[in-house]
């Protein structure tokens, strides 16, 4: 850990020569997990919060120094995984899983991933979920919160379903900010709905009385018919 004391204390100095300026001010030495943004605090309990990294909170990830374990590099390679068990091994399928305290990681080593579209279903709740698609028809073994999507069009997503949609169920049921996703909440309903985050909530300007629009962006994926 002193090394990275000193390398940033190092690049700071110089940073701040270079620059020829009089001083400087670190924001956060490490980064602080406890805490959280407006859109993102409706969303985790706040006795677990310093327990997990939220990369979608930005209040979290000011720091000079992080703590990511990186367990996997997102390169194409699986190095890190030649010593580990795999969860499952059939005759065409092996599959690799861990976990940190930021992501779930998955190595799938399939013929079926050559195939145009590939499925892979997540069951996070227990008896909740859907056991259908609506959209496909498909039929899946047992009840799933998410399905992800994988195709050869570059248009890979993760949905999720809609029951289960805390978003839709904030904004669009609680606070009436957008069009209600499932007006009439009902389980095992087939559908599914995009992962979206809010940008900003609908206001007015008070000076110039311009009003600014409740908008959001896609998590995960491109459009979907629900919304």
């Amino acid at each position: 850990m002193l090394y990275w004391y000193v390398w940033a204390d190092i690049l700071f100095t110089r940073v701040s020569s270079a620059e020829d300026l009089m001083g400087g001010l670190i924001f956060s030495w490490q980064d602080e997990w406890f805490k959280r943004t407006w859109n993102t605090v409706d969303y985790d309990d706040p006795d677990r919060r310093p327990y997990w990294s939220n990369v979608q909170t930005n209040e979290q990830r000011f720091g000079i120094l992080s703590f990511d374990r990186n367990l996997v590099q997102i390169d194409g390679k699986t190095d890190e995984w030649q010593e580990e068990e795999p969860l499952l091994t059939t005759e065409d399928l092996t599959l690799h899983v861990k976990s940190d305290e930021t992501y779930l990681y998955l190595t799938i080593k399939s013929k079926q991933l050559e195939k145009e579209n590939v499925r892979i279903l997540l069951d996070t709740v227990a008896n909740q979920g859907n056991t259908s698609d609506r959209e496909t028809g498909d039929q899946f073994p047992a009840p799933v919160e998410y399905l992800v999507k994988l195709n050869q069009q570059g248009e890979s997503r993760i949905v999720q379903d809609v029951y289960y949609d805390y978003f839709n169920y904030l904004y669009g049921k609680k606070l009436s900010l957008m069009p209600d996703r499932m007006p009439n909440p009902q389980k095992d309903s087939g559908q599914f709905s995009t992962i979206d985050f809010v940008l900003n909530k609908a206001l007015t300007l008070p000076d110039s009385q311009k009003k600014i629009p409740f908008s959001f962006y896609r998590i995960c994926g491109r459009e979907n018919p629900l919304f």
